[in-house]
């Protein structure tokens, strides 16, 4: 074998060799010990481009305190020379015993390793106190193409990427592990921590279509915690996707996870008061999605033909009642909606059930038409209710505003008995645009729409005295504002720029406004009460209350000052009466 062994042993290079295996690279001579074993302080080594296999010890060891910056790069640690087939070691590669800030793999063409194979497992991260080392870039399971796996079939334990033991910041990211007989990623025990499991393939093969599928779980999680999940495609595993036993705060977020046999996330074996409950879709259609959630969670959206997530969606954050609600505006990719919930300490939830988007009948979910945002409804502002199947067609109201369109009516019965007509902006087979009458009283009111083939839809809405919400350009409730610059010049000329555009601050002499649009401020207590920040830095408020043309519709005029020169991407926030709106984003130059 090759050893580098003891403190000093640094800026080696072992390139191009074969090691454990004959000159054609395609027989065992039966070496007994690891092919390369770096330790006691090998620090800075290069292992490169190797065919590494037929070793019964193992592949490649880094063991002991003071290992640190090796590399292991480009190697077949398993396979034969071709990548095509396997001869095995007794395990692949061996990262553990206080050695850290190894990298395994790369993130450029020719550093991943093919790690495939071997006996016990194909990668061990983790023994006693080891540090940030990395698995970037590698194939854990499968031949050189990437396609087919090469495990083992004499040993059918064997596990992809096992951290056992005291691992702590661990990178696991950009890596195809599929084929093993066990488990593709597998964190044992409560010593393993700050794990981030990244950008990976799990059971998928290279292009990410066709199944390369692990035998077990795709992840595997027992006792771990406090580890990061994130943006993985987990799919066609003959266990659960991703499988939770005794982890709390693990987050699992924005993975694709689909057609695995067992379930797409389990929580297992964890107290209840640890895991956020499930979140609970209540109304869908293909261009929306309205739910429950815990209090201030983050619900990862996605969308599938089945029961899983195939397609990433988008994310939302409950509000204090806990309702969310996300919008799709070209469209969800599948046709069934599923979601996961992580709460503010990072613990994510199972998947919830799916529910389809396609028309059906049901409840009606009303937000503010601004920021989307369910939750309170003030007087006199504009509304957006969403239902499934409400017209057969999009209409569009001119003004005056009737109260009736398309054959839709919309009615509030409010807390004191009283019945109000709502005037129309819009209707559509999913959405009706409506302002909620001025007269209605604070408290509980019911919003009633009822079609012109008969049918009523429902919901239960606050009323209070300000609901505060800015439109944005793209019609999101988030981004760039519905808005415009009003530029006065020193002469008392005056030019108006969209706000989508950047607001120039160079010139001392000029002084620039940002005009908002919104919805649900004008019953404020005072304008002393409407604040405003660009920046986080607080900024003057001229004007707050309705747009005149247009009812429901309220303006805001702000002043920016030439402080902001120069800050680019900027935020605006507003809250008015202590209630935040929904912050937009400029640019200033």
């Amino acid at each position: 074998n090759v050893s580098i062994d003891g403190v000093g042993t640094t800026g080696n290079l072992i390139a191009g060799n074969y090691i454990g295996t004959d000159a054609t690279g395609t027989r065992s001579l039966g070496q007994s010990l690891f092919g390369v074993w770096l330790d006691f302080g090998a620090q800075g080594n290069v292992i490169r481009q190797n065919v590494i296999s037929g070793n019964r010890g193992g592949g490649v060891a880094i063991t002991a305190r003071g290992c640190e910056f090796n590399i292991v790069a480009g190697n077949l640690v398993g396979p034969e020379a071709t990548g095509l087939r396997v001869i095995g070691n007794g395990s692949g590669i061996y990262v553990a015993l206080g050695a850290r800030f190894n990298l395994v793999g790369g993130t450029r063409s020719g550093e991943g390793n093919v790690i495939s194979g071997n006996h016990d497992w194909n990668v061990w991260l983790g023994a006693y106190h080891d540090e940030s080392n990395f698995l970037i870039g590698n194939y854990v399971g499968t031949d050189v193409t990437g396609k087919r796996a090469i495990a083992d079939s004499e040993r059918a334990a064997v596990r992809g990427v096992v951290l056992f033991g005291k691992p702590w910041g661990t990178m696991i990211e950009g890596n195809l592990v599929g084929g093993n007989p066990g488990p593709g990623i597998m964190l044992e025990g409560a010593g393993v921590q700050n794990v981030y499991i990244g950008a990976n393939n799990i059971g998928v093969d290279a292009t990410g279509r066709e199944p390369v599928s692990n035998l077990a779980d795709g992840i595997h999680i027992w006792y771990s915690q406090r580890n990061v999940i994130q943006n993985n495609l987990v799919a066609y595993n003959l266990r659960d996707g991703i499988r939770i036993e005794n982890g709390a705060y693990n987050t699992v977020r924005a993975n694709r996870v689909f057609l695995n046999s067992g379930r797409g996330i389990s929580v297992l074996f964890v107290p209840a008061d640890l895991v956020p409950p499930v979140p609970r879709l209540l109304i869908a259609s293909r261009t929306g999605v309205w739910g429950a959630a815990c209090s201030g969670c983050e619900v990862d959206v996605f969308s599938d033909d089945g029961d899983q997530a195939r397609y990433f969606e988008g994310a939302a954050e409950a509000d204090a009642g806990g309702r969310f609600s996300l919008r799709q505006f070209t469209g969800f990719t599948g046709r069934n909606l599923t979601a996961v919930a992580t709460d503010p300490a990072g613990t994510s939830s199972e998947f919830s059930l799916p529910l389809s988007t396609l028309p059906s009948t049901g409840p009606l979910v009303t937000t503010s038409a601004a920021s989307y945002r369910p939750g309170a409804i003030s007087p006199d502002s504009i509304v957006a209710a969403f239902g499934p199947n409400l017209v057969s067609n999009h209409q569009a109201a001119a003004r005056p505003l009737p109260t009736s369109l398309g054959g839709v009516t919309v009615a509030v019965r409010d807390a004191g008995g009283g019945e109000h007509a709502a005037l129309l902006y819009y209707v559509s087979p999913g959405q009706v645009n409506f302002v909620m009458p001025g007269s209605v009283v604070y408290g509980m009111a019911t919003v009633r729409v009822r079609t012109g083939e008969g049918n009523t839809f429902t919901d239960v809405v606050e009323v209070v005295p300000v609901a505060p919400g800015l439109f944005t350009a793209d019609g999101s409730g988030r981004g760039r504002p519905a808005g415009v610059f009003l530029r006065v010049r020193p002469d008392g000329t005056q030019a108006y720029e969209p706000a989508i555009h950047p607001a120039d601050l160079g010139s001392d002499n000029d002084r620039v406004y940002l005009l908002l649009f919104g919805t649900g401020i004008r019953g404020r207590h005072s304008l002393d009460a409407v604040k405003a920040r660009a920046g986080g830095l607080e900024i003057p408020v001229l004007y707050a209350g309705p747009q005149p043309e247009y009812p429901g519709l309220d303006q805001l005029n702000l002043l920016l000052p030439p402080s902001l020169k120069g800050r680019g991407e900027t935020t605006i926030e507003v809250s008015v009466d202590g209630h935040p709106a929904n912050p937009v984003t400029i640019f200033v130059r």
